[in-house]
């Protein structure tokens, strides 16, 4: 059970099958580890999987609870978050469409982040087993596998050092440099609130950093879409070497 309350719906229902099968092969063949497996190999996993769909601001699953699935993100979009016991949120990771996700959950067999959809999403659930057996069989999908592991560690280290080395200001210029979904506005962006929880402070703050910078001529902010004007000037906020 999570920590904190989460709005949405409880639970997710698995979807009818009512999704189009190439759509998901072509999604499966574009993969870091699962574009390995052959056509066999995908079809006999794919027999097993299910399209759950989750409505925006939905609870996938819940931190702490029972890990029985890893996932690929099918269409909308996603976030790993862990709260505090007052409520507050610290997002790991923002997933999209053609990205996996839960891999070390399902290997541990314990989610450790609560899963949230930012919109209305569909997402394939393929049975946890499926990576221990991939890993003890080795070869390239065991290696490919192991690589997105630790591509996920690095990924958390950084976000760590970030949150306890940098101020909240560089925390959001680093933000506007390397999320292009940051700077979109309204339609289909990351709003505010969800920048904040990527930055692990409150929307409030990051209002006035972002109402600072476009004083100082750094960012342009016209009906929610964000421009950079001087990058040079935000990389140097961010510590960007």
């Amino acid at each position: 059970m999570s920590l904190a309350p989460v709005p949405g719906p409880p639970r997710p229902e698995p979807g009818p099958r009512g999704w189009d099968p190439e759509e998901i092969r072509r999604l499966l063949w574009h993969h870091p580890y699962l574009g390995l497996l052959s056509d066999d190999e995908q079809e006999a996993l794919l027999q097993r999987a299910r399209v759950v769909r989750v409505r925006r601001n939905g609870l996938l699953f819940a931190e702490t609870e029972p890990c029985r699935a890893f996932y690929l993100q099918l269409s909308g979009r996603l976030k790993l978050a862990k709260h505090s016991p007052d409520g507050r949120e610290q997002t790991l990771r923002v997933v999209d469409p053609g990205e996996s996700f839960g891999e070390a959950d399902a290997l541990t067999g314990t989610h450790l982040a609560a899963g949230i959809a930012l919109r209305s999403s569909r997402v394939l659930a393929l049975p946890a087993d499926f990576l221990r057996q991939a890993l003890e069989r080795g070869g390239p999908v065991a290696q490919a596998l192991a690589a997105t592991l630790a591509a996920d560690a690095v990924r958390l280290g950084n976000l760590a050092a970030e949150l306890s080395l940098l101020n909240v200001t560089a925390r959001v210029a680093r933000l506007l440099l390397t999320r292009e979904d940051c700077l979109v506005g309204a339609s289909g962006g990351l709003s505010q609130q969800e920048m904040a929880s990527l930055a692990g402070t409150a929307r409030q703050v990051v209002g006035r950093i972002l109402r600072r910078l476009e004083e100082e001529g750094i960012i342009d902010l016209e009906r929610g879409r964000i421009q950079v004007l001087d990058p040079a000037r935000l990389a140097a906020l961010a510590h960007w070497h």
